[in-house]
């Protein structure tokens, strides 16, 4: 939907972008956006009545937390925030204005116009559009950028010989996303045991292996992202508001257990159960597995245990 925006906006400015004619640019408009509906209606998709889009309303302009809170917009967190978020994209932004005041060719005019147009719409709606409540789904409406903005970069870098002053803000912007993404590797977000996005020895700590299939497992709750970011899983998750689909947080315990149990693996299959070396005894299932030889080492920090129907069901008559 925001590239349909996009692209009608730098429709009004130069209608060639979309045929030969106004005339076609309105019936290419007019199809884009039936393809924008159509299959959100046919298929009860984001925007469908009853999906997972319940409630849109106007709010005054702040700064949507993501990992933390809000922040008001005018202030030095909120303002720091923002200049954060949007300082890559604004550098390229910079970057097209001055190649199009230089070279004033329709391409790079458009480009510059298309890059505007899609950074001003989606920071009003990341700043003054509250989605459930839930300030974390704003961030949707920068995904666009995302996508666009370094395609753009390197699209206008070809129009730029190795002197222009315009290669710096975008190759600046470029060389952040490296930044960014080097120092998540270096730092995470938080111990591998809540969100794996730490530099872990996966041959060493889980006994990760290169073409594994994922298989249905069960991992004591505290460890699951460790472990999953090793090694491939099927778990379950927290059931939709529809009632169908495990797509939420992942969950653990004996409800897990007994999904997994009854849900993932026929009962002729063994399930996997994942336990920790350490502290394995508190977790009913790896309690039950150690305690009858049913495990093998996995690593350093884990074993990995067969469970077979009968095992099963005695885990789960005795977990109370």
């Amino acid at each position: 939907a925001l590239l349909l925006v996009t692209l009608g906006g730098t429709w009004l400015f130069f209608p060639g972008v979309l045929g030969s004619s106004r005339m076609r640019g309105i019936l290419v408009l007019g199809i884009a956006a039936a393809a924008v509906l159509i299959p959100n209606l046919f298929f009860q998709a984001s925007l469908a009545p009853g999906g997972p889009v319940q409630k849109l309303k106007l709010v005054a302009f702040r700064v949507p937390g993501f990992s933390g809170p809000s922040l008001p917009l005018i202030g030095p967190s909120g303002m720091e925030a923002i200049a954060t978020d949007l300082g890559p994209f604004v550098l390229i932004l910079v970057g097209a204005v001055g190649l199009a005041l230089r070279r004033r060719s329709r391409q790079v005019c458009g480009t510059m116009v298309a890059l505007g147009i899609t950074l001003i719409v989606a920071t009003i709606l990341l700043l003054v559009v509250d989605v459930n409540g839930y300030p974390i789904e704003n961030h949707r409406f920068m995904t666009i950028c995302e996508v666009m903005f370094p395609m753009a970069a390197l699209y206008l870098l070809t129009y730029m010989p190795s002197g222009h002053w315009e290669r710096v803000p975008i190759v600046g912007a470029l060389c952040l996303s490296a930044v960014s993404t080097f120092y998540w590797y270096q730092n995470g977000m938080s111990p591998p045991t809540e969100y794996f996005t730490n530099d872990v020895d996966c041959r060493s700590s889980s006994g990760a292996r290169l073409f594994e299939s994922p298989r249905p497992t069960y991992v004591v709750r505290k460890y699951l992202f460790e472990f999953a970011g090793c090694r491939p899983v099927f778990s379950p998750g927290t059931v939709d508001e529809w009632g169908t689909l495990f797509t939420g947080n992942p969950i653990g315990g004996r409800e897990a257990f007994q999904s997994l149990s009854n849900q993932f693996v026929k009962e002729s299959e063994s399930l996997r159960a994942v336990c920790p070396r350490e502290s394995a005894e508190s977790d009913p299932a790896c309690k039950y597995a150690l305690a009858h030889g049913l495990c093998a080492p996995a690593g350093k920090a884990f074993r990995t245990c067969e469970l077979a129907r009968d095992d099963r069901r005695r885990i789960l008559a005795a977990w109370m």
